[in-house]
């Protein structure tokens, strides 16, 4: 691969992976995520990200690929000095409070939207866990549940606000369904640390 003005940028970002943040090269600490056609710098301050980005506009240019720097976004933190701007060749990237990236919201403006999308998919997993347990079974069910649906909805959980006490409800509603007793609660003489035990 051409490494002609990229300092061997291209050789570390994209021979591994995803990098370290302890990782060490002419430009400091800095991490690179790659998710197919999605590509996000992660550093400490502007002007190693404005350096990062100058590399990556340069392989751009050599490899002929077409980035549209109007979908780019920098993410504003207290490492972000706002007197300085991101480019990408002669355009100005935009900085934002925060962004969705990968399905989740980054950001402190954001987090309450991960929130919503968590308890959404744990509402929608209450009704195909029921179906499921109808047509599978419950030993079948259980395992869908534990190996891909629960996951699926902690993925990026972290990034919120949801507490884990919302969260182990969410889960013993769920794991309910599959048992076969529903929203059963105290109605059904059952109380809510009983349908989290079982």
């Amino acid at each position: 691969m051409h490494q002609s003005g990229t300092g061997g940028f291209i050789r570390e970002a994209f021979n591994q992976g995803v990098q370290e943040l302890r990782k060490r090269t002419d430009l400091g600490k800095w991490l690179v995520y790659l998710f197919v056609d999605d590509t996000a710098f992660v550093s400490r301050d502007i002007h190693t990200t404005n350096a990062m980005l100058e590399k990556y506009y340069k392989f751009t240019r050599a490899w002929r690929i077409r980035v549209n720097p109007d979908k780019c976004k920098v993410l504003k933190n207290e490492f972000c000095d706002s007197t300085v701007q991101a480019t990408f060749g002669d355009q100005v990237i935009k900085a934002v409070a925060y962004l969705k990236y990968l399905g989740y919201w980054i950001g402190a403006s954001g987090r309450s939207k991960n929130d919503d999308h968590i308890k959404a998919h744990s509402t929608q997993l209450r009704f195909k866990m029921r179906t499921l347990r109808e047509r599978l079974g419950e030993q079948l069910s259980r395992v869908y549940l534990d190996s891909y649906a629960t996951p699926a909805i902690l993925h990026g959980a972290e990034l919120g606000l949801i507490t884990n006490s919302k969260l182990d409800d969410y889960q013993a509603w769920s794991l309910s369904e599959v048992l076969g007793i529903g929203r059963g609660g105290k109605a059904d003489g059952l109380m809510e640390g009983e349908v989290r035990r079982l």
